[in-house]
């Protein structure tokens, strides 16, 4: 028996005006994996995140999540099926504590769940992401890795079955992006299905099972971290020869 995607996006397209920004966009996510989207600044990846998660409505083309068409749906139906994500720019609740942000993220999608059951909810997810400590703190106390790490812990408080990531590592020293690395291999041992917008190349390496490739909105490559990075029109219109370089010292070095 073949296994169904968990996500199905079928020749998505979208318009801003006259401008493209996501053109006849396909692929397949299965359960458990953990898929890379890249591309230059201006690519579309965020926009086809927004699409995912219902924020922008395609213009053509169609979703599905574990066989059930979506596309068209608010975005609060969305999240309350299975869909979770984090934002490029981190904008919690100032007013309200670590603990009650993430909260707030397991009452949205909670529907008849009691208030221990939200805060059982809060505390796992902060414990996943290591900001147990950090708990009664306000987001002005944190640091940029761990404001992150609180955008992480409020999706993940909704008990996604696929967990959306938009630059999480964007701003971060090596150290900090390390964490971030283990933390997304930890959730997606739990067999939660990712898909990760990243610049850091170091980490889409690492991360993910597959790469989806975007140039001025169009799917150039789709395969595993190797086929991509080795992929002659990746190169020229993203890595660059430096980068091709870099990695080939790296497996010397190895």
């Amino acid at each position: 028996m073949s296994v169904q995607p968990i996500l199905s996006v079928r020749d998505v397209t979208v318009r801003f005006g006259g401008v493209v920004a996501v053109k006849n966009a396909s692929f397949d996510l299965m359960p458990g994996e953990v898929l890379g989207l890249i591309g230059p600044n201006g690519a579309g990846k965020t926009t086809l995140l927004n699409v995912v998660s219902a924020l922008i409505r395609p213009q053509e083309g169609s979703l599905a999540f574990e066989g059930e068409t979506i596309t068209g749906l608010k975005p609060h139906v969305i999240a309350r099926k299975g869909v979770a994500r984090t934002f490029q720019v981190v904008q919690p609740f100032k007013n309200l504590t670590v603990m009650q942000n993430v909260e707030v993220g397991a009452m949205f999608c909670a529907r008849d769940r009691g208030k221990s059951q939200i805060r059982a909810l809060a505390v796992d997810a902060l414990q996943k992401v290591g900001l147990t400590a950090k708990a009664d703190a306000l987001p002005s106390q944190l640091t940029l890795s761990e404001r992150k790490r609180l955008e992480m812990a409020r999706a993940l408080s909704t008990e996604p079955r696929l967990l959306l990531l938009d630059e999480v590592m964007a701003g971060l020293n090596h150290t900090e992006i390390d964490r971030i690395i283990g933390l997304i291999r930890e959730i997606n041992r739990d067999g939660l299905s990712i898909i990760v917008v990243e610049h850091v190349m170091k980490a889409i390496m690492a991360v993910c099972d597959r790469i989806v490739v975007l140039r001025f909105g169009e799917k150039i490559a789709d395969g595993t971290p190797e086929e991509v990075t080795n992929d002659p029109h990746v190169i020229s219109a993203y890595l660059g020869e430096r980068f091709v370089r870099r990695q080939a010292a790296s497996a010397g070095a190895a």
